[in-house]
């Protein structure tokens, strides 16, 4: 299954975990985005063409607050 990843910045993909892309059993491959999202789950490293836009990014706190409501 594939599905469209939008992105809040500009820029180019230069990195991708392969892990994810690599399952080694049925559904392996997307645990670390559900355990360990901030490490091993990582999906994707971007060169920045706007890297202002990193300014209006909100934080973890902001965006648990603004989907609780």
């Amino acid at each position: 299954m594939t599905s469209d990843l939008i992105s809040p910045v500009s820029g180019t993909v230069v990195q991708i975990n392969k892990y994810l892309t690599d399952p080694v059993g049925r559904g392996a491959f997307i645990m670390p985005l559900n355990d360990d999202p901030y490490n091993a789950g990582w999906m994707m490293v971007v060169q920045l063409s706007k890297p202002d836009e990193v300014k209006s990014l909100l934080t973890y706190q902001a965006y648990a607050d603004l989907v609780s409501k």
